[in-house]
């Protein structure tokens, strides 16, 4: 159940220029907060990462590497643990992928801000198709 989707202060609009003519935009990254009354709330994190330029182009399969960085916020028990930053792959199929990010649980008794992260498209690699298509 999706109780509060709120769009978060991330970069919204970052494109990763690539040599064989496509590029790729971060886009639709937002939070949400599930739980019910008198309950906890897990928190995540979804986004998508499209693929921009000629279909013939834009069209292959691609994965994209993210950097997550925390940038305020999140569970004081566990932010001395956690390894900021950190890296996710997207897979982009036929121009789109999509993403999520776990950002914690918190109780209903717990009154800590919900962490923001930074998403940062740092690299991609495109997939050759094997012989055993």
């Amino acid at each position: 159940m999706r109780t509060k989707s709120l769009v978060v202060s991330f970069c919204l609009s970052i494109l990763a220029a690539c040599g064989d003519g496509v590029s790729f935009h971060l886009t639709d990254v937002s939070s949400a907060a599930t739980g019910g009354i008198g309950l906890g709330q897990s928190l995540v994190y979804r986004g998508s990462v499209l693929a921009l330029g000629r279909s013939s182009v834009a069209d292959n399969i691609y994965n994209v590497v993210l950097r997550v960085s925390r940038t305020s916020g999140g569970d004081p028990a566990t932010i001395a643990n956690e390894t900021n930053p950190s890296y996710i792959n997207v897979i982009v199929v036929n121009g789109k992928g999509s993403f999520g990010v776990y950002g914690g649980y918190r109780t209903s008794g717990e009154t800590w801000e919900p962490p923001r992260y930074q998403f940062t498209i740092v690299g991609y690699s495109r997939f050759i198709q094997g012989a055993g298509k």
